[in-house]
């Protein structure tokens, strides 16, 4: 019967794809199928484990820990089975192979019609299993929590699932925390704390090589070489190989789970999917539990700080009925708890405040604003009203569930009491500095903070953005020559136990001027008398003290002028008997027949004569200073005045000082005498010219200004039109002492012996004597700017003529027939060529610039005689000009006009010669009359009717005739 049994298995089991089996009633395997034998061939299991003959009750008593449970199951399910008390037996039971770490279940059930035999199946359920593990493991995961430390909560469960799914391993946990505990290992209570210990600093480096992105196993601990001490002490202890797998924390606390097996093998696909959705679900449930411990702590802290706060807090409904209130907010209410919750917030706040309150509450409903800040009174009709200020903010809620109100309350009755009355105050206060024109400043001297007025600004010319905060602005805008004192009396007076401070000084305005101002304080003082605060108040008095200083200095001036006026009007009666017996003597002696005694005589007399007439220029100076000299005013054109002074302006100011001219085209016409004048601007351009020995730049302006009520430039200056006139330099400056005795006679700035100091007292005379004004405004070191106002004459008369209208013959047909072509980029220079080619009657068109130049050309090139052109100029020099336009006329005379007397530059030819400046009318016209007269070219381009053109200056487009 047995063999007819297994020859039935052998032809039915080959075909079933499981592992099948045959057991004989005492437990021993009687036959087998193919793929049975093909499982025991892969796991190299011997045939007492799994082969024919094998008993399988018996391999079931010899199993060890920890497979011994399950044994012992196995083997009361298979013998029960096998006497026929149960129809089957079914489990599930790891199976560790050579090559991987599986679950197979069993299923045994009787052979139909062969009691005692029994079928025994196995096949491969690792992948489910896996999957019951990790469902096992979530659920453990979700009912982790309380007050334990969540690392000791999750290590064990994971730690338990390992080892239940990898039976015969050890699970641990390396936490790494960088904020608190360090390093530290979580194990089962069955792993040796020896061991910990010593793996400890080695898995520390093993997790951090991991963690980095490394292989996270070891296969073989016997072939590892990166983490050999590691793999040494495993083998020590009977691991041949270890897997891991990151848990990602939060930023200061990272884990490794750590599976040691007993054999040496490479985790597979199912391994590393368990061992990976276990560390993540680890890792997860690690912030979960850290996150409600957090959560708890705060919810203590708040309840702390909600019941011992100092300011009320209370919730609010949306229709604002109360549903929680601390201490502090029943306290400031003053209400009965119960009272409290029957009315809502709308109905302590006073009637005035309920709008502002509820358009508030409105918005914070809508989500328009996310807090609201007011200041309201509350009246709870059981105290006087008293003001709060109330925080509101909208808490959110994501359940749908209707938004609450967190109300933070502070009593702020007695302060907005103190501030109304401080507003009161400090309108007065304001009110009181705005209608002052003086600046107000209020200084704490504690804070070293400073608070300044509007008329500070005003009154110093500074913009309120640019707001002085500390006294150290004031200090830095105190004169220099004041600070040192003024900082030393101050301190004194700090340091003592005076309440009133006075004083003067100079303080600097935005501009750069100083004004003259008196301060006026009064310091306030502790218990102690120290001084903690100071108020006052500044007053600009420098038109005050200008007046006094002009008024002293016009008394001054006056007796100086009656002495001068004194002495120059004896010394003329003096002079006038000299010179007139001298002149007597003179024609006495020129009818001498003595010839030695004559020529002796008349030597003396030359002296005496040059010494009269030195006396009688200086009593001239005297009388201008005095205004009692004789003027014999005209009426001039003050245009043409100043331009017929450049030459001699050029050549006396020589070559180190840049000279400029910035005149206004139409100027009025004044009535003063031509020669003083003249003398004056002369004078004032000297004295310039001494005030910069080592150059620079000297401007004459001039142009027409209406002087208006209260505008005046000089404490006397009458309103009205003025010609002024304007002599600036850049020298050296003068300090506030100069300046106050510059025009008086005698007094110069110069050393000894180079100046007389009747100069500018001159010039200051002969202004007077002309109705006029002078002013002066200098510093030192930012030169100084004379201002001559003269007045406009309003009478109908024609000026007078200060040249004539034609010079000399130069050459009457070429004079009235040559156009010249004038290029300089000076205006001054450029006007003064064309005037003198003008005047002797020639045709001039000029040009500011090669490029203009050039333009002008190209649209009549024939029309030209000859090119005058500057050397150094912008865009290109005259040389390079005179060769552009050459090319067009190469028969073109030039002459070339520069300041440098470079001769080699110029070819030695007929049309092409070099005139240095300055030079002098005659000398140009003869360059011009000679270039002319021996050019070919223009003899061959003089045009018939060119006797009767006359000479003009044009700078329109086409020649006129």
């Amino acid at each position: 019967m047995k063999e007819q049994l297994v020859d039935q298995f052998d032809v039915l089991m080959d075909a079933i794809p499981n592992e099948v089996a045959l057991l004989d009633s005492d437990g021993r395997i009687i036959a087998l199928n193919q793929a049975w034998q093909q499982f025991a061939d892969e796991n190299q299991l011997t045939l007492a484990e799994a082969g024919l003959g094998a008993n399988y009750l018996d391999i079931c008593c010899q199993a060890s820990e920890p497979h011994q449970r399950m044994a012992h199951e196995a083997f009361k399910g298979v013998s029960e089975v096998l006497t026929g008390q149960r129809k089957s037996f079914e489990m599930n039971y790891p199976c560790q192979s050579q090559t991987a770490h599986l679950w197979f279940k069993m299923r045994v059930t009787p052979v139909p019609g062969h009691a005692g035999f029994a079928l025994m199946e196995h096949w491969d359920v690792t992948p489910s299993a896996a999957r019951r593990t990790l469902l096992e493991l979530d659920r453990q995961l979700m009912k982790l929590g309380g007050r334990d430390e969540p690392e000791l909560q999750v290590a064990r469960v994971i730690i338990e699932r390992l080892q239940a799914f990898y039976m015969g391993c050890r699970a641990l946990m390396l936490i790494s925390d960088n904020s608190a505990s360090g390093h530290r290992i979580l194990s089962g209570d069955d792993f040796p704390g020896t061991l910990s210990e010593s793996l400890l600093p080695l898995a520390q480096t093993f997790m951090t090589s991991v963690l980095s992105g490394a292989r996270p196993y070891i296969e073989d601990c016997r072939s590892e070489v990166q983490h050999s001490a590691l793999a040494e002490l495993l083998l020590a202890h009977g691991y041949e190989s270890v897997w891991s797998a990151p848990v990602r924390i939060h930023q200061d606390e990272q884990a490794v789970v750590l599976l040691l097996h007993c054999r040496a093998q490479r985790p597979s696909k199912t391994d590393r999917m368990v061992i990976n959705k276990l560390s993540r679900a680890a890792g997860q449930t690690l912030r979960r539990l850290s996150y409600e411990q957090r959560l708890r702590r705060y919810q203590r802290e708040f309840h702390e700080v909600y019941r011992h706060a100092p300011v009320g807090i209370a919730l609010a409904e949306a229709d604002g009925r109360l549903c929680s209130m601390n201490p502090a907010w029943l306290k400031m209410i003053g209400l009965d708890e119960s009272l409290m919750y029957q009315n809502t917030i709308f109905d302590w706040v006073k009637e005035s405040d309920h709008f502002r309150l509820k358009q508030s509450w409105k918005r914070l409903l809508k989500r328009d604003q996310t807090s609201a800040r007011l200041e309201l009174r509350f009246d709870t009709g059981h105290r006087e009203p008293f003001w709060v200020r109330l925080n509101a903010s909208v808490l959110s809620e994501d359940n749908g569930a209707s938004a609450q109100l967190v109300l933070v309350c502070e009593y702020v009755h007695q302060y907005k009491r103190l501030q109304e009355q401080l507003g009161q105050a400090e309108q007065r206060f304001r009110y009181v500095a705005q209608a002052t024109a003086d600046a107000i400043w209020d200084w704490d001297i504690e804070a070293d903070e400073c608070w300044w007025s509007p008329g500070f600004y005003d009154m110093f010319g500074l913009s309120p953005s640019h707001a002085p905060v500390d006294k150290n602005f004031w200090r830095q805008n105190i004169h220099p020559d004041e600070q040192a004192s003024l900082f030393a009396e101050l301190k004194e007076f700090l340091a003592g136990d005076a309440i009133e401070w006075r004083q003067s000084y100079r303080f600097r305005r935005q501009d750069g001027s100083y004004a003259r101002v008196k301060d006026k304080g009064y310091v306030l003082r502790n218990d102690k008398g120290q001084a903690v605060r100071m108020v006052g108040g500044i007053s600009d008095v420098t038109k005050e003290y200008e007046l006094e200083e002009k008024l002293r200095q016009s008394y001054r001036m006056e007796a100086v002028g009656q002495l001068t006026g004194g002495v120059a009007h004896d010394f003329n009666n003096l002079l006038t008997v000299i010179i007139g017996n001298s002149e007597l003597l003179q024609e006495e002696v020129e009818n001498s027949d003595a010839p030695l005694e004559r020529e002796t005589i008349l030597e003396t007399l030359e002296l005496v004569l040059s010494a009269g007439r030195s006396g009688a220029d200086l009593t001239q100076r005297l009388l201008a200073f005095a205004r009692k000299q004789s003027l014999e005013p005209e009426v001039l054109d003050v245009l043409e005045l100043l331009t017929d002074m450049d030459p001699i302006l050029r050549r006396t100011l020589g070559d180190r000082v840049e000279f400029n001219w910035d005149l206004h085209d139409s100027l009025w016409h004044v009535e003063v005498d031509p020669s003083q004048l003249q003398n004056a601007i002369l004078n004032l351009c000297l004295n310039a010219v001494d005030a910069m020995p080592g150059g620079g730049r000297l401007t004459i302006e001039a142009s027409n200004i209406a002087v208006s009520e209260g505008c005046s430039v000089d404490g006397e200056m009458a309103p009205g039109e003025y010609v002024l006139l304007s002599v600036s330099d850049t020298g050296h400056g003068m300090d506030d002492q100069q300046q106050q005795r510059i025009f008086e006679p005698f007094y110069t700035s110069k050393p000894k012996g180079e100046g007389s100091g009747l100069g500018l007292s001159m010039v200051f005379g002969f202004v007077k004597q002309s109705q006029g004004y002078i002013s002066l405004s200098s510093a030192v070191g930012e030169g100084a700017r004379f201002q001559l106002y003269l007045p406009k004459y309003e009478g109908q008369a024609a000026p007078t003529r200060l040249r004539p209208d034609h010079d000399p013959e130069v050459s009457g047909r070429l004079r009235s027939v040559a156009n010249i072509l004038v290029v300089e980029d000076d205006t001054m220079v450029r006007q003064y060529v064309a005037q003198v080619l003008v005047r002797a009657g020639f045709n001039v068109k000029t040009a500011s610039c090669p490029s203009q130049a050039l333009a002008i050309f190209e649209r009549q090139p024939a029309k030209f005689h000859l090119l005058i052109t500057d050397v150094m100029m912008p865009e290109v020099t005259g040389f390079e000009l005179a060769e552009r336009i050459q090319a067009e006329s190469p028969r073109l005379p030039v002459l070339f006009i520069s300041g440098y007397n470079d001769s080699t530059s110029v070819s030695q030819q007929p049309d092409r010669v070099l005139l240095c400046k300055p030079f002098k009318k005659e000398t140009l016209l003869k360059k011009v009359q000679s270039m002319l007269s021996t050019s070919s070219y223009i003899h061959g381009n003089l045009p018939a009717s060119a006797a009767n053109r006359r000479g003009y200056v044009t700078d329109e487009p086409d020649w006129k005739d």
